[in-house]
């Protein structure tokens, strides 16, 4: 059996066992795309993951938005990260964002423990995280991801996944992710 949940103070365990497995996201505990202040960026190493496993915590007690944990039978399976795009570095490239009026959100990286992978959980949690966003008041939804062939930026998700989920092209950020956007009123 496969369950979502809102990352808050009660589920913070949760993505603690899920990031801190073998495989984990502990180098960056899903803080690339934070807004968070340059000199946390700077540091390397073991100092790294503990300045940025404390900065997500520390959003965490606050009530930000910050993901969406999938558990399978209660085991933490897989996460996504989805946050209002207010609270996230730019990302678009050459491509203009939405406007601020229609509360955009974007989803920016996944991650599945790899005992979990294969079984669709990623589409499962792309749809968790953009209804997520929906009940939360966004009219657009944004993410980056890159094709499957890519060598890099592969945790950001796949483009013809989210096409499949109706998200449209807008064009390039990089050389390698794209804009993909939903637009909820249509």
């Amino acid at each position: 059996m496969v369950t979502f949940e809102a990352v808050n103070t009660q589920s913070w365990s949760g993505l603690e066992e899920l990031f801190e497995a073998r495989g984990g996201p502990s180098h960056c505990w899903c803080m690339v795309w934070r807004r968070v202040p340059a000199n946390l960026r700077r540091t390397r190493g073991a100092e790294r993951r503990r300045v940025m496993k404390c900065a997500l915590h520390d959003m965490v007690c606050q009530g930000l938005e910050t993901g969406i944990i999938a558990r399978v039978d209660d085991c933490p399976a897989g996460w996504v990260s989805v946050a209002p795009l207010e609270t996230l570095r730019h990302m678009h490239g050459r491509v203009e964002p939405p406007e601020p009026a229609l509360n955009p959100w974007a989803i920016v990286c996944f991650f599945i423990a790899r005992r979990f992978r294969g079984r669709g959980l990623m589409p499962r949690l792309m749809n968790e995280a953009t209804c997520h966003a929906r009940v939360r008041g966004a009219s657009v939804i944004e993410a980056f991801p890159v094709e499957r062939d890519a060598p890099s930026y592969r945790f950001m998700g796949y483009v013809d996944m989210f096409e499949n989920a109706g998200f449209r092209d807008m064009g390039m950020a990089g050389s390698r992710r794209h804009v993909m956007r939903l637009n909820f009123a249509g």
